[in-house]
């Protein structure tokens, strides 16, 4: 090949890989409870963490009390890319609605739902999913209906599997922003890349280890470039 071509294909690849490192960011995804400000800021330290996401509704369609705390206490240590995730439940379109009221009321401000869908995979309890893909499928559609018709920001939390069992991997939502996690333990979508599903091109962040406990809190690892 032409030193003239390989030339600025060199650098082309050398400054995509320094903007990938440089714009790469680390995050948490809180398991459970909730946690005062110097957890947050020891997080911040300890892990680089950018950006929290905080549990909100619980998979048996409960709020889960201790997001509006969560959210208020990482805001006050100066976190502002805050998100929140509603865990599977496939008959909880109203606790979801009691759940972004509840926030509302409590002023804990978020930026994006992630609408958990998994269970039929890696739990015993199949959260409420049919054998029937379709129906999944609609059900999964009103999910987004009630996230946007509250004007809130949605997307998809999932791993390849779930997405296959549960919908038949329908890329009806493949526009929507997508977290999946893979316990690989490594901070990087190569593993998407060789098994893409659901119609994503590339996804918007990774969970990439198992839960850990770190200043006193037992999070799980986020990354997204």
């Amino acid at each position: 090949m032409n030193i003239l071509i390989i030339f600025p294909l060199f650098v082309f690849f050398c400054l995509s890989s320094l903007y990938y490192s440089v714009e790469a960011t680390e995050g948490v995804c809180i398991r459970s409870g909730w946690h005062r400000v110097p957890t947050y800021k020891c997080l911040q330290d300890t892990l680089s963490a950018k950006f929290v996401v905080t549990g909100a509704l619980r998979e048996d369609g409960v709020i889960d009390k201790n997001a509006d705390i969560n959210i208020i206490f990482a805001r006050a240590a100066g976190f502002v890319d805050i998100d929140i995730y509603f865990y599977p439940c496939a008959s909880c379109i109203s606790p979801m609605l009691d759940t972004l009221k509840y926030l509302e009321d409590y002023n804990a401000k978020f930026n994006r739902v992630w609408l958990c869908i998994w269970g039929v995979t890696d739990a015993k309890n199949p959260e409420g999913w049919t054998s029937n893909k379709a129906e999944n499928v609609n059900y999964i559609a009103k999910m987004v209906d009630t996230v946007k018709g509250k004007n809130y920001d949605y997307g998809i939390y999932t791993t390849r599997d779930n997405w296959i069992a549960i919908t038949g991997n329908t890329r009806e939502f493949s526009d929507a922003p997508l977290l999946y996690y893979n316990y690989d333990n490594k901070n990087n979508f190569d593993d998407f890349y060789r098994n893409p599903f659901g119609g994503w091109q590339t996804p918007t962040m990774k969970l990439y280890t198992y839960y850990k406990k770190v200043c006193g809190a037992e999070v799980w690892s986020l990354w997204k470039p």
